[in-house]
């Protein structure tokens, strides 16, 4: 545990240092209050006299999540991952690796170690953008439920985690960052085109879950109703990100014993 833990403080530490983190972080904060630019721009009234109407009104949750979970999902299921993918080959780059291979450090707490820095440095980022986003929310509408809103967080959040671990492990396989970002780019490019997103919203598909692209999720968040509730237990959201679990334990076994065989 204690090899788990310095590994993990030293990719937080590396992460922060690094450009492409403090990008993902950057442009995770902008694009989620672009939602505010678009409300601020409309004209007085127009959307207002809709919120909370007794019918055919529109939901605050739903006008929230419409304006910030798409962008956000976009950059947690994409954005992340591809930056991510560096994690392991800066290690060979910066001659990290050869250091941790002359310690007593198993491979497993090694790949954990890296995970769990990345996931630190990733959230810190996500609950940064989660806070500004709220606050400055709350000061435009003046008040919305604050349990539904941080429930896309959370959802965000559990994809990051996911996805970027699975970004981590495949970047891993290559002798250098611009390889591993390839890679890693052309893994969701063919898992997101060729698995295809697999039926409807209300009924998706085997092969919509095991999607990288969480489309069942995406679907889920984007095609509410009007008045609907936003449901972080709905069986599409809490199967998708089991089915996403699977995928990242089956990745990490598989990088795990490439690993081994190539020491």
């Amino acid at each position: 545990m204690q090899n788990i833990l310095g590994i993990a403080r030293y990719e937080f530490r590396l992460q922060w240092r690094g450009r492409s983190l403090r990008v993902l972080a950057l442009t995770t904060l902008l694009v989620t209050c672009a939602g505010l630019l678009i409300w601020n721009s409309l004209p007085e009234g127009e959307l207002t006299q809709r919120l909370n109407a007794t019918e055919g009104g529109i939901s605050t949750n739903v006008m929230l999540t419409f304006l910030t979970f798409p962008a956000l999902i976009v950059l947690v299921v994409f954005g992340f991952p591809v930056g991510a993918s560096e994690s392991l080959p800066a290690d060979r780059h910066y001659g990290t690796l050869e250091l941790i291979e002359s310690l007593p450090v198993t491979v497993s707490e090694y790949l954990i170690g890296k995970l769990v820095g990345y996931w630190a440095a990733g959230g810190s980022a996500i609950a940064a953008a989660f806070v500004v986003n709220g606050v400055l929310w709350w000061l435009t509408l003046r008040s919305y439920d604050v349990l539904r809103y941080a429930e896309m967080w959370v959802v965000a959040a559990l994809v990051l985690i996911i996805n970027t671990g699975i970004g981590i492990l495949i970047g891993g396989t290559q002798p250098n960052r611009i390889r591993a970002a390839a890679l890693v780019i052309c893994v969701f490019i063919v898992s997101t085109l060729l698995i295809g997103t697999g039926g409807s919203a209300q009924q998706p598909t085997l092969m919509g879950f095991i999607n990288l692209a969480r489309i069942p999720i995406i679907t889920t968040y984007v095609n509410l109703a009007p008045n609907d509730e936003l449901r972080i237990v709905s069986p599409p959201v809490y199967l998708s990100l089991v089915i996403g679990i699977l995928e990242l334990l089956l990745v990490f076994s598989g990088a795990f014993i490439w690993r081994r065989r190539s020491q």
